[in-house]
């Protein structure tokens, strides 16, 4: 609000004549961070000053959300479905699903480039208050969609550096999973769920043949290239896949997180 607050009054003073009038909505989270390419041809005006963090270079900046948030924003939406939860918020408030973003974070964080003037640690922190916020009332049928399309960028860049970094794969293998058994289209108690796709028909006609076997699906290489190359990845997301498929979301987790206890 308050850089909207300096903007305005920056038009307001170039344009004397043009009334602005604003509408005050209650605030949802306190979280602002907007970083910019200092890459201007004539000259730029200080935007420092509203709150703006200038750099060289946004791309790991781009990256750290990319592999931190909306990354985990998948995980939630599949486990949390599937455990037929209908906010984000409510789904950070299950101990099991919250301390899995937290392993997938961790998981991610050795792929990052360090990012100037950001510490990772609070980062991570700060996105799972964020998650945890009931007033952003964010539902999980918005993380969930055109996933065909979100998963290449968001997890499987990820995904195949560690696996260049001989890093760990669990949770990031554990979401490919859960999106598969999410596409079979009923959650852990038989009630259907809405798959949102361009390539919806393909997807769940393949995951529903599939049964426990991740092969029919990681076989789309529009999606997913030559990873299925890596004997480690497809065990990987076979053993989570029949997971869930015989136990359910919840005892999936409390099954993988009681090994590195």
């Amino acid at each position: 609000m308050v850089v909207m607050q300096e903007l305005s009054r920056s038009f307001e003073q170039e344009n004397p004549n043009i009334e602005l009038r604003w509408v005050v909505l209650e605030e949802a989270e306190p979280f602002l961070q907007w970083v910019v390419e200092d890459r201007f041809c004539a000259g730029r005006p200080d935007l420092e000053a509203v709150g703006v963090q200038m750099t060289d270079d946004v791309h790991p900046y781009e990256m750290m959300k990319i592999r931190l948030l909306n990354a985990s924003h998948l995980l939630i939406g599949y486990l949390g479905t599937l455990a037929g939860y209908t906010y984000v918020h409510e789904v950070m408030a299950d101990p099991a699903i919250r301390q899995a973003i937290d392993r997938l974070m961790a998981e991610v964080t050795p792929t990052l480039q360090p990012v100037p003037g950001i510490d990772l640690n609070d980062y991570k922190q700060t996105l799972i208050a964020r998650f945890a916020n009931p007033k952003i009332q964010d539902r999980l049928p918005r993380l969930c969609l055109n996933s065909a399309a979100k998963m290449p960028k968001f997890i499987l860049g990820s995904l195949r550096d560690a696996l260049q970094q001989n890093e760990a794969i669990d949770y990031m293998s554990l979401t490919i999973a859960a999106w598969f058994r999410y596409l079979k289209g009923k959650d852990d108690r038989g009630n259907p769920i809405e798959i949102d796709d361009p390539m919806a028909n393909i997807l769940t006609q393949r995951a529903r043949s599939g049964g426990s076997d991740p092969r029919s699906l990681l076989g789309l290489s529009e999606i997913f290239g030559d990873l299925p190359q890596s004997s480690q990845f497809v065990e990987a997301v076979g053993k989570h896949l029949h997971s869930l498929d015989e136990y359910g979301a919840k005892e999936t987790l409390a099954r993988l997180l009681s090994l590195s206890e």
